[in-house]
């Protein structure tokens, strides 16, 4: 799984997310969006305002078995970020917290070794004063290898799947095995467990069974765009999701046919198909959000 946001973007005083926080939670929200930001400078040494884009990874499967559950050490996890740092508040910031650490040195980068980091050895290298590589040691030797030529980057389908988002903020892109895929469609005893219980596709709880998905967020003025793609193996199974899509976004419409606003908002939605590939789209604002939340207001207390 591979994630990209642009936390400047996303957190800055301009941006439209805080905006529409706001809106929704007044004056205090605006305080718990400074909070945020202010406790991972304390905890890391890294201002998230500076960072104009990170990629964060990790390994799926490992952390769909149960068996990682107990040592999230097995289970890689990485993230690169790029922007403004200063190495010295990074490690300033180890002593703060009282971690205890060493240093050492791989393919001549220097990598401080961070010991019980919530129970796990964490590792972070600063490559120069716009990157910075935080995780799993193993993983941020991965990224080392990238980084010094001794390996390729990201590539293949979860990188073209990424690409396929285009512009935006916050980007997901997720490749599971066909093992993964068909114990989650089956159970592992071979019964039908969950049928076609997915994650992404936003409405579409179908996208799961397809073997790449990815989804992203785009903030435009008061709008918050949506997108999601599910690449399928075939084209049955492709048909059966945009269905089942269209059913869902049908249902929504009549769930909230006293609302003007939100049946606009229900009308906005898109959702496509082009062989193998399924496509679903759909912008909200503040407003939106919260005449939804009054509407399942109303409709729970009636219950």
């Amino acid at each position: 799984m591979v994630a990209e946001v642009y936390p400047a973007a996303v957190l800055g005083p301009s941006s439209p997310l805080v905006s529409m926080v706001l809106a929704l939670g007044g004056e205090e929200a605006d305080g718990g969006v400074d909070q945020i930001v202010d406790e991972f400078r304390e905890e890391s040494g890294i201002d998230l305002l500076s960072v104009t884009y990170a990629e964060m990874f990790t390994d799926i499967e490992a952390l769909l078995d149960p068996g990682m559950a107990m040592d999230s050490s097995d289970v890689d996890m990485g993230m690169a970020l790029y922007g403004e740092f200063d190495e010295d508040e990074i490690v300033a910031s180890f002593e703060r917290g009282g971690t205890g650490y060493e240093v050492s040195d791989y393919r001549g980068y220097t990598v401080y070794l961070l010991h019980d980091v919530g129970g796990d050895t964490m590792s972070v290298s600063v490559i120069n004063a716009d990157t910075v590589l935080i995780g799993m040691t193993s993983s941020v030797e991965a990224m080392l290898d990238v980084a010094d030529g001794a390996a390729p980057p990201l590539s293949g389908e979860l990188r073209q799947a990424l690409d396929s988002l285009g512009d935006r903020h916050i980007g997901l892109a997720i490749e599971l095995p066909p093992e993964v895929l068909e114990e989650m469609v089956m159970g592992t005893g071979g019964e039908e467990a969950m049928p076609q219980m997915g994650l992404l596709g936003a409405m579409d709880i179908t996208a799961l069974t397809a073997p790449v998905n990815a989804m992203k967020v785009l903030f435009d003025d008061d709008t918050m765009h949506i997108a999601a793609i599910s690449f399928f193996d075939d084209s049955a199974a492709a048909t059966a999701s945009k269905e089942y899509s269209e059913g869902v976004v049908a249902m929504f419409g009549a769930m909230f046919a006293s609302s003007e606003e939100l049946q606009d908002f229900a009308s906005g939605m898109e959702v496509g198909q082009d062989g193998n590939v399924v496509t679903f789209e759909m912008s909200i604002t503040a407003q939106v959000i919260e005449e939804l939340f009054t509407g399942l207001g109303t409709m729970m207390g009636q219950n």
